[in-house]
């Protein structure tokens, strides 16, 4: 038994110092290692860290735009129609995107906004005390873009080839569209198809409705010559179940600037064709833009059923010291085109206008710009109506 305990306790003895000289010779081997080395070693330990920190934030991308206006608005001394008091105010807006990547062809974006409800601006008044402003969720889409073809659903941009003569710069439609694009040399040729809620129609009685909807569809042709590029668009524009139904969101002064309604609902049906052409070239070492657009609703039994607008766009403002002027003439019958969709700027908003839009913009650095927009305009026919808009904007770009 002693004979055993002494055994036990030698071999106990050998484990011990086999191990503490093992734990020194490794102390020794990491006090004998250079200093650089070490140094270096942390390094790439830090330099793995950020680079898997990197490859996450490279998913996700945002952007936006402030911008600061004065807007004033006179409207003629003999003004049936819209009143004879003017107006002036201070506005703001403010727009910040994000997009994250989900995959090489696959990415989810959003948009937040100031301004309220209405589709056709996202622009906030400097009124009511100081009171705190709201903000919108005006984008929420996937987009799937696997070689020519692009597919979009939520709530997006308008995919179309478009002006503010039908579409207003913020609408944002909420459903599906899907893009196919092809070229050929100096030839591109795209087709865009798009399936869009209107009115999600409902009663009291919980009787149903039916829903107004829009199916659109547009073909697009570039064609690039030593001297410039055309770029051709035709679209159609079908609106289901808009005759007899009311708007949410309509703009515009009711009998004046909007579309036709008895009792709060649309009199007229809306089968939009829309053919629209834009020429690009320079012009003593300017770009220049010249383009031209005609609407007509071919809806049955539609009496002020035409739309159009011509005008350029010369120079550019990008960087110090650069400009850019534009000028359009536009004509808007009551019925052309859906008065809740185009442009809230242009008169009273709506439909049932003529004018001239004259804008000079300066830019003041990269991504600072500040501009001066002059609108004249008055009723296409109808009651008299008069109107003048001034804007003076400062907008920031980030």
């Amino acid at each position: 038994m002693r004979k055993a305990c002494l055994e036990y306790a030698y071999w106990k003895i050998c484990i011990f110092w086999v191990s503490f000289f093992c734990v020194l010779s490794g102390n020794f081997a990491q006090a004998e290692m250079p200093s650089d080395q070490l140094r270096i070693q942390a390094l790439e330990e830090k330099l793995e860290l950020y680079s898997k920190r990197l490859n996450l934030l490279e998913r996700f991308s945002f952007g936006g735009d402030f911008r600061l206006r004065y807007e004033g608005v006179n409207n003629g001394e003999n003004n049936i129609a819209g009143g004879t008091t003017d107006s002036y105010r201070g506005r703001f807006r403010f727009r910040l995107f994000g997009k994250i990547h989900l995959n090489k062809d696959l990415d989810v974006g959003f948009r937040v906004s100031s301004g309220g409800t209405a589709p056709t601006t996202t622009n906030d008044n400097f009124d009511e005390t100081a009171s705190f402003k709201g903000y919108k969720i005006n984008r929420a889409y996937v987009r799937w873009t696997p070689g020519e073809f692009v597919f979009q659903g939520g709530k997006f941009a308008v995919p179309f080839m478009r002006s503010e003569m039908v579409w207003a710069v913020d609408v944002n439609l909420e459903g599906f569209s899907q893009q196919l694009r092809h070229g050929v040399g100096d030839v591109e040729t795209e087709l865009i198809l798009g399936q869009f809620v209107v009115e999600d129609n409902g009663s009291p009685t919980g009787q149903p409705l039916d829903d107004v909807f829009l199916l659109a569809i547009q073909g697009r042709l570039t064609k690039k010559e030593s001297f410039g590029s055309f770029l051709f668009g035709l679209a159609y524009y079908d609106f289901k179940n808009l005759q007899g139904s009311s708007v949410t969101n309509d703009q515009g002064i009711p009998g004046a600037s909007q579309n036709n309604k008895v009792g709060g609902l649309l009199v007229n049906d809306f089968n939009v064709v829309d053919a629209m052409a834009q020429f690009k070239t320079h012009l003593m070492g300017q770009p220049l833009t010249l383009f031209g657009e005609y609407g007509k609703n071919i809806a049955s039994g539609v009496d002020f059923d035409t739309a159009w607008e011509l005008g350029f766009q010369l120079g550019k403002a990008n960087v110090f010291g650069d400009w850019r002027f534009g000028a359009f003439y536009r004509l808007t019958q009551l019925d052309a085109v859906f008065s809740a969709w185009n442009s809230a700027d242009f008169h009273a908003g709506g439909t049932n206008s003529k004018g001239v839009r004259l804008q000079l913009q300066f830019a003041l650095t990269k991504g600072v710009r500040v501009s001066v927009s002059q609108f004249m305009t008055s009723e296409e026919r109808g009651a008299r109506f008069e109107r003048d808009r001034t804007y003076a904007d400062l907008v920031f770009r980030f």
